[in-house]
């Protein structure tokens, strides 16, 4: 297989069975997978043992987990993706100026790291945090990202929760039996990933022992709808850096902030039209969305007028890799399809999909969990926690020896893509939204064209993780010298 971006000239792959026998059916034997990837000037070799076949099906092929990488390792080789510069997030800033972001997520264990990267990164300034219905209930997440911005010294920035529930559908398929049995019998799952997060959506932070009070974090909490706080703090912050701006549609940024209340009732406009609607300064709000795309479905389509305003960074999807909550599906994708059907066909000029495909290659592994131990502070030891937890849970849940940090590489993403630290590409984009089937809530990239639509979204490929890991943990440095605990 030729990787999409990748020069057939540059790299060339080969995959080879060998030693396979095949039974008659009902049987199974241990064969032997070798598979061989050739790289021009690498001479690099996998190879996968133990693959047990069994054909009470003719043709079926079992994997054992235990003894082979994660499904993504065996078919993405991300380090073979050439990196590249894209500046479109960061257009109009100067190098030194912190670029606005606000946070939209369900924390969420890696959302506390994508917390503390926003929050403390001097190329970032933190404009606000929403909370959305998704690794715990809408209460849960609002409570953790409020605990956890406190516990990293946070103290101008406000947590506003979100949608408590998905825009259409209100419970989700089992999609692991093992977890869901009563009396031998499949039931609903609950809407939330418990297997992963805990009850709370983040196990551990609601321990009454990590913190001085009862109501610690409480001070952060703000009552304003989270969809109207969001696109109140886009117009403030847009007549900020642009006060010298256009009109949108004849009338002025501030006339449009006065009008906030009253919302826009008029629905999403479709991306065909986007760039007709203004003439914008290229100097815009980011939005990072952590989780399901609820709230920011609501914002787009009540409050048009920040369309051309904002620029979003989305955590979601399993372009060419299977996925976590279903055999093709992503979670936060998954969660809401609806949701990011309707943001991407918005009109949104500059979206950027972090699939899991690159968080995957982001491991909080021993040689992190040893940096996290050398800071050896109260507030190091609840990111040990909360990694160690999640480490576990993931660990039984899909075999990783080390748990993936999803959320805080869309983070990174915003300034990092212009640094050349990602690979992405330009591709169309799209969500299959029929209920009921194996396919419901995947992504689709259309990486040939074959659809003949038009490209609505860049990619992520690659992160160089070596930059990454440098980063999150100098923010954990910096945080833990502010940090209250």
């Amino acid at each position: 297989m030729i990787y999409p971006g990748v020069d057939q000239n540059d790299y060339k792959a080969s995959c080879r069975i060998s030693e396979i026998r095949f039974p008659r059916s009902g049987s199974c034997t241990k064969t032997r997978l070798a598979a061989s990837v050739a790289a021009s000037g690498t001479g690099r070799s996998v190879e996968a043992d133990k693959v047990r076949t069994c054909f009470s099906e003719p043709g079926t092929t079992v994997l054992e987990r235990e003894t082979m990488p994660p499904p993504f390792l065996a078919q993405w080789d991300s380090q073979r993706v050439p990196r590249n510069a894209w500046s479109n997030l960061t257009r109009g800033f100067s190098a030194d100026e912190p670029l606005p972001v606000w946070i939209d997520c369900d924390p969420g264990h890696d959302d506390a790291f994508a917390l503390v990267l926003a929050a403390h990164n001097p190329r970032l300034r933190l404009l606000g945090v929403s909370t959305v219905d998704g690794n715990g209930s809408v209460e849960n997440t609002t409570l953790n990202a409020a605990r956890i911005l406190k516990a990293a010294g946070v103290q101008q920035v406000r947590v506003y929760a979100g949608a408590a529930l998905p825009l259409l559908r209100r419970t989700q398929p089992c999609s692991r039996p093992q977890t869901c049995k009563d009396n031998g019998s499949k039931k609903a799952q609950p809407r939330h990933p418990e297997h992963i997060h805990g009850r709370s959506g983040m196990e551990l932070v609601q321990s009454a022992e990590l913190w001085p009070d009862a109501c610690f974090g409480h001070d952060l909490l703000d009552t304003e709808p989270a969809v109207q706080a969001m696109a109140s703090a886009i117009m403030d912050e847009y007549v900020r850096l642009n006060p010298d701006t256009c009109l949108i549609r004849n009338r002025t940024v501030c006339t449009l902030r006065s009008e906030l209340g009253k919302g826009s009732r008029d629905g999403p406009i479709d991306a065909e039209h986007s760039t007709e609607q203004t003439q914008t300064s290229e100097r815009r709000v980011k939005i990072v969305t952590c989780g399901p795309l609820t709230n920011i479905a609501l914002l787009v389509s009540i409050y048009r007028e920040v369309i051309p305003l904002i620029d979003l960074v989305v955590l979601g999807g399993a372009l060419f890799s299977a996925g976590n909550v279903s055999p093709v599906a992503e979670f936060n994708i998954h969660h809401d399809p609806e949701a990011f059907h309707i943001v991407t066909s918005a009109g949104i000029e500059n979206i950027l999909l972090i699939p899991l495909e690159v968080t995957h290659t982001v491991l909080a592994g021993e040689q992190v969990m040893d940096a996290l131990h050398r800071i050896h502070s109260p507030f190091s030891v609840l990111l040990t926690g909360l990694l160690a937890y999640y480490g576990e849970r993931y660990r039984h849940a899909f075999g990783f020896e080390a748990p993936p940090l999803h959320d805080p590489v869309a983070v990174a993403a915003v300034f990092g893509a212009t640094l050349g630290k990602f690979a992405i590409q330009h591709h169309r984009v799209d969500v299959e939204l029929h209920e009921g089937t194996l396919c419901h809530g995947k992504v689709v990239v259309d990486v040939w064209g074959h659809t003949g639509r038009p490209r609505n979204m860049y990619v992520a490929l690659a992160v160089d993780t070596e930059w990454f890991w440098s980063e999150m943990l100098a923010v954990i440095k910096r945080a833990n010298e502010v940090s209250p605990l």
